[in-house]
């Protein structure tokens, strides 16, 4: 379909460095995932439209705008929780945590820790009992990172205990899987 040309043509030019470019394609993807989405209401294609928010985003991080990133961010966090709401399944779910974590991203970055923090506690809750009813490698790497970033936000925020804490769980989930890869 032409919303994946649209894509792949982004993709090229990001790996050329064509910021401009690339925002030009992803804007047209952006169009017709829209359109589409109005069109059929089906979950995939408003996926899409979020999914396509979300690399706008990325987009926008790369060139130091985090404002627009963190507007692009929010806007997938919402369709993130629509679809969640509407379906609740383990791919909503880890879209969900992947939004919160973008958007958390963007506010430690700009040095809103408490937003961030509670971006990162919720993708953590979000993630803590995917992996607890799952065992897959994504999963579980999903919250090692969780962790990852809430060590960060405990870091920055003077409470060594904390920064302990979220460093050895994120072990504790890391650990289990050099196993299975070895």
């Amino acid at each position: 379909n032409v919303s994946l040309g649209y894509e792949k043509l982004a993709g090229i030019c990001l790996e050329k460095g064509d910021f401009l470019e690339a925002e030009k394609w992803l804007h047209k993807k952006l169009t017709v995932s829209q359109k589409l989405a109005e069109d059929t209401s089906m979950h995939s294609d408003l996926r899409d439209v979020s999914v396509c928010y979300e690399k706008l985003g990325v987009l926008a991080q790369g060139k130091g705008d985090l404002s627009a990133a963190k507007g692009w961010f929010e806007k997938g966090l919402a369709i993130s929780q629509e679809l969640d709401c509407q379906s609740h399944t383990a791919g909503t779910q880890r879209d969900l945590a992947v939004s919160l974590l973008k958007v958390g991203e963007v506010s430690l970055a700009v040095g809103d820790l408490p937003d961030a923090k509670m971006r990162f506690e919720q993708a953590y809750d979000i993630l803590r009992k995917r992996v607890s009813h799952s065992d897959t490698v994504e999963a579980s790497m999903d919250l090692a990172v969780v962790d990852m970033k809430l060590s960060e936000i405990a870091q920055q925020t003077g409470t060594p205990a904390e920064v302990k804490q979220w460093l050895l769980e994120a072990l504790s989930v890391l650990e289990p899987l050099s196993h299975k890869t070895s």
